[in-house]
């Protein structure tokens, strides 16, 4: 029998984990089959809101995030389970994490599954993404919503979307593991890069392509997953900063990973008029992004506090 775990984390997400659970299910029952058995896993991490009360309304399991806490490790406690799920004797053969405030849509994990089961040499897939229109009417939220829904108008995808994607079992870097690489690499005690991995797809994508080349990661043809991108400077600026600094924590402390050469929007040429003004409205966005990071002087803003290691955009989780 094939096992499958599928892993939600969520940090105060009651506003949007309902409507995620719901798809989710969904999406899972179409993909059951009598060689597969599927567990969802929805991992609460530190929230106080009824995120885990909503979770405890369907039929998934719900536990708490262990320490140091953050999205990774909820990933890592979905991932390591416990022994009762051992009960068939079946080793685990595909690992799904899904984020709390997404939709999927009924063919995705099916046909997530399928690509990996179908593929011995494919180590990881992940859904094509579709913004959600912006609640906000602003030229801003309207160019955020054109630049996501065209993919950056670039026609490659180099890394795994974090916010659906399966992939064969693998184990993230420990926060020990992470301590002791910035100790080789003699960063200071209070440097920006110390602590544990924030972002799950970017530390993933470049392990991923260590082990199998280019051709470890594909993108499937499949029912899009519907989310909810920022639609201001401040949301954008957080997501960008997130980026930025975990970036830069894995060329510093893993350098022998490789790096994927930069999106080129080679797309943008042919595309119409609006959109080729909504990417010159991002851009500018962008380029202001840049200037508030670089006039602050501090890459350690609260963002990334050891404590609260889990930003959230607040603006992303509208209903």
């Amino acid at each position: 029998m094939s096992r499958v775990r599928v892993v939600v984390p969520a940090r105060n997400e009651a506003s949007r984990l309902g409507q995620c659970l719901q798809a989710l299910l969904s999406s899972v029952q179409q993909a059951r089959m009598a060689d597969r058995r599927i567990d969802i896993i929805v991992v609460v991490d530190r929230s106080d809101d009824d995120t885990a009360a909503i979770a405890r309304r369907f039929d998934v399991r719900v536990v708490d995030c262990p320490p140091p806490y953050g999205k990774v490790e909820a990933l890592r406690a979905g991932l390591a389970g416990d022994d009762h799920d051992d009960d068939d004797g079946g080793a685990m053969a595909i690992f799904v994490g899904v984020d709390a405030d997404v939709v999927v849509g009924p063919r995705t994990i099916g046909d997530l599954l399928a690509a990996l089961e179908s593929n011995p040499e494919l180590l990881a897939a992940c859904p094509p993404l579709q913004p959600l229109p912006p609640v906000r009417r602003t030229p801003l939220s309207w160019a955020l919503y054109r630049y996501n829904r065209q993919r950056g108008f670039s026609s490659e995808r180099r890394w795994l979307n974090g916010r659906c994607w399966a992939s064969r079992p693998f184990t993230f870097p420990t926060p020990a593991a992470m301590a002791r690489r910035a100790d080789d690499v003699g960063l200071d005690a209070d440097h920006p890069l110390r602590g544990p991995l924030v972002a799950d797809d970017v530390w993933l994508s470049r392990h991923l392509v260590d082990l199998g080349g280019e051709g470890a990661i594909a993108v499937v043809d499949t029912d899009p997953v519907l989310f909810r991108p920022p639609a201001t400077l401040q949301g954008m600026a957080r997501y960008w900063r997130r980026l930025r600094r975990e970036l830069w924590r894995i060329d510093v402390l893993f350098p022998e990973l490789p790096r994927p050469a930069a999106r080129q929007p080679d797309l943008l040429a042919a595309a119409p008029f609006l959109d080729r003004l909504a990417w010159w409205i991002f851009q500018g966005a962008l380029a202001w992004c840049r200037f508030q990071h670089n006039d602050d002087g501090n890459d350690n803003d609260n963002d990334n506090d050891r404590d609260d290691p889990w930003p959230v955009v607040v603006e992303s989780k509208a209903p």
